[in-house]
């Protein structure tokens, strides 16, 4: 991406996306049946700031799209390059969460955890051109990310299922802006924590909410 930041045709590309991003804000907007005052809140900005993004009047500040991006409804991908997210892109990257909240949960380095990923992917490339492909590597790989101190202990899938549910129903009801990352931590903390004891501690959850939202 940093190479093509440096090409003519790409510069073009963006600038047009830009001057059209006006109408896809409001696009988005309507299609979320929400008020410019209501829409505009999500971005962190007036209803006037807002009417002015629509019209074109003023391009939107990256820190009004980071603020929206933080909110799974808007469809940030479309605001900013006109394509629409696919329901299987949506798919994936909820996918990527939980797998992600589940390796820190048991001690799993998102740096192996990513590197293993492409090796999955390139494995699975090599299989669609119809190569032949050593699962053999993959497997060991992904053995070698189990920490050994897991490896006799199963995941409560429920229990981490309640938390996440809790920690997303919390975020919308006080409409609080949690980054990806902020929130997989919680969800480990919370995880050990409740894992242990045996018990989820609503309170807990909301303050630990809160403290991180901050």
């Amino acid at each position: 991406m940093d190479i093509l930041w440096y090409s003519f045709e790409y510069h073009v590309k963006i600038n047009i996306q830009m001057n059209n991003i006006g109408s896809r804000i409001k696009e988005e907007r309507t299609r979320l049946g929400l008020s410019q005052e209501a829409f505009g809140k999500l971005g962190g900005v007036k209803k006037l700031a807002q009417l002015n993004y629509e019209k074109g009047n003023r391009y939107p500040t990256g820190a009004y799209l980071d603020q929206l991006s933080q909110h799974i409804d808007i469809d940030i991908n479309y605001i900013v390059t006109g394509v629409r997210d696919s329901p299987e892109q949506v798919r994936a990257d909820a996918e990527n969460f939980v797998l992600a909240s589940l390796a820190i949960a048991i001690g799993i380095d998102l740096n192996d955890l990513y590197n293993v990923c492409q090796m999955a992917v390139l494995r699975e490339i090599d299989v669609r051109l119809g190569e032949k492909a050593d699962p053999s590597k993959l497997v060991e790989a992904v053995k070698k990310l189990i920490p050994e101190h897991t490896k006799a202990v199963e995941i409560d899938i429920a229990l981490l299922t309640d938390i996440i549910e809790k920690i997303e129903d919390i975020i919308n009801i006080l409409n609080y802006k949690l980054l990806p990352a902020k929130k997989s931590q919680v969800i480990a903390m919370l995880y050990r924590i409740f894992v242990s004891s045996g018990n989820i501690d609503h309170k807990m959850i909301e303050e630990a909410v809160s403290i991180a939202a901050k």
